[in-house]
C-alpha cells in the first residue's frame, strides 16, 4: 500500500497499537525518522526513541540521530552497548546477531521505562531483499509498522515529503559491512574507514563506501560521478589522505557504488 503520500493509515497503527507507549529503534535515518514522526504525531509523549550506540556507528551518525529526534520533539535516548568478540569476529551470520544484541537491549530498556511496545524502521521492500536482521526482529518480537501496512520505499519517501521530512538521506548501513566475512574487525580500523568516508564526503559525494581487505582501501562513490576520482589533482590528493589516514593502497571501484541489498542479491 504505497497510497498518496498521506501519513493517516501509519498515524492510525500507532493510535491503535500504542495505548501502552512505544519505543522506536531510532537511527536517525528515512526509515526510522518516519516512524518516529508518525509515533510522535498520534502520541505524544506515549512515544520514544532509543538510539543503540554500537562500535559499527560513526560519531557523525550519532549526532545526526540526536539532532533529528529534537526536531521531531520525541523523546530520546542514546544507549552504549558493547558488542562481544564474536561479533567483532565478523562471522557470516554477523548481522543477525548483532541484531539479535541491540533490539534485546532496546527491549529490556523500552520495559524498564514503562513502554510497552518496540517497533523499528523495516519496509517492505526490506522483507523482499533477506537481510539476515530480518530474523531477530521477528524472534525478539519487534513490530515494524511500515511493512505491515505494505509501505515501501517509494511509499516512505512520500509519506516522509508530506509531513517535511528529509526523505533523500542516503542509507549508511553499520561500518562492519566494509569489511570481509572473518574479519576480526578493529577499532582504528573502523576509525579509518568512517574519517575516509567523511573526507570523501566533504568532496561532494553522497554515496560513499569505503571497503577494507588487507590493509587495502577500495572507494566506491555514486556512479555517474566515478570519472571525478581519476582526474590527476584528485586522486593524488585522495591517495595520500587515505595513506596518511593508515591504508597501505587506495583503489577506485570503476563499477561505482552499489547498495547493499543489490550487492547481497548478486551473491545469492
Amino acid at each position: 500500500m504505497e497510497g498518496d503520500g498521506s501519513p493517516e493509515p501509519l498515524i492510525r497503527w500507532f493510535m491503535k497499537h500504542g495505548s501502552g507507549g512505544v519505543a522506536v529503534a531510532f537511527s536517525g535515518g528515512v526509515d526510522s525518522t518516519l516512524v518516529a514522526a508518525a509515533a510522535e504525531k498520534a502520541i505524544g509523549s506515549s512515544a520514544m526513541a532509543i538510539t543503540l550506540m554500537t562500535d559499527f556507528m560513526t560519531p557523525r551518525e550519532i549526532v545526526e540521530a540526536v539532532s533529528v529526534a529534537r526536531r521531531l520533539g520525541i523523546r530520546h535516548r542514546v544507549l552504549r552497548i558493547r558488542l562481544p568478540q564474536r561479533i567483532r569476529d565478523n562471522p557470516p551470520d554477523r548481522c543477525y546477531r548483532c541484531k539479535r544484541l541491540i533490539l534485546g537491549r532496546a527491549k529490556a530498556y523500552a520495559k524498564r521505562a514503562g513502554y510497552a511496545l518496540v517497533v523499528d524502521g523495516t519496509n517492505a521492500d526490506d522483507l523482499r531483499s533477506g537481510r539476515p536482521g530480518l530474523r531477530a526482529i521477528e524472534e525478539e518480537g519487534v513490530r515494524s509498522p511500515l511493512s505491515e501496512l505494505g509501505i515501501g520505499k517509494s511509499g516512505v519517501r512520500k509519506i516522509s515529503r508530506t509531513l517535511g521530512l528529509d526523505h533523500g538521506k542516503p542509507s549508511s548501513p553499520c561500518l562492519a559491512t566494509r569489511f570481509p566475512v572473518h574479519h576480526r574487525i578493529g577499532g582504528k580500523e573502523l576509525e579509518a574507514v568512517a574519517r575516509a568516508e567523511d573526507y570523501l564526503r566533504g568532496l561532494g559525494f553522497r554515496e560513499v563506501r569505503v571497503r577494507v581487505r588487507d590493509g587495502l582501501a577500495k572507494i566506491e562513490v555514486e556512479r555517474e560521478r566515478v570519472g571525478e576520482l581519476t582526474g590527476k589533482g584528485m586522486r593524488r590528493d585522495v591517495v595520500a589522505t587515505l595513506k596518511a589516514m593508515g591504508f597501505r593502497e587506495v583503489t577506485l571501484d570503476l563499477t561505482g557504488y552499489v547498495p547493499e541489498d543489490e550487492r547481497e542479491e548478486g551473491k545469492r
